[in-house]
């Protein structure tokens, strides 16, 4: 909650909601309930996404966040389907991210990529391109007897190569 983004009176609302999504227990219908002072039953599995969040009152830059980063929605379509799919994915975040300490991102990405890997993994893909446009280059350029002595396979394999057009 130290972000910019929000003002203060989102990051309470943010807050209450992401308790809220925490102490939840979709097993339970009784523990669907919302509210500091009313007590709100909340029909998640009749509700939509988009009254789930018209509830919370949440801003459209926060409910964006959360169903795109957060719940890995592409597109709108959490707004008609039923919120117990929403609050169960911002369990899974939850539960994921305070999983293991000191974790920026809940999300996990395998040990190889890491910057300097990365740039080897660049750098040996250019010397592959390279190394395959002169070999598609060499093998245009033989006279057409050269390359009918070539047996077919070489000969097709270097004419797809040089039919691509390589970034």
């Amino acid at each position: 909650m130290k972000s910019s983004l929000m003002s203060m009176m989102e990051k309470t609302r943010m807050v209450q909601f992401t308790l809220w999504v925490s102490k939840v227990k979709l097993s339970d219908r009784e523990t669907w309930k919302a509210g500091t002072i009313s007590k709100t039953k909340l029909p998640l599995d009749t509700m939509s996404g988009e009254k789930f969040f018209a509830y919370w009152g949440l801003e459209k830059s926060t409910i964006e966040f959360l169903t795109h980063a957060c719940c890995l929605y592409r597109d709108d379509t959490f707004k008609t389907e039923p919120a117990i799919h929403l609050v169960r994915k911002m369990q899974l975040y939850l539960e994921s991210k305070t999983r293991f300490s000191g974790m920026t991102s809940p999300y996990l990405y395998p040990p190889m990529a890491s910057a300097s890997s990365l740039n080897r993994l660049r750098g040996w893909r250019r010397c592959t391109v390279a190394h395959t446009c002169s070999t598609a280059a060499t093998m245009t350029a033989l006279s057409s007897e050269r390359r009918a002595s070539l047996p077919s396979s070489t000969t097709t394999l270097a004419s797809r190569q040089a039919s691509r057009s390589w970034a």
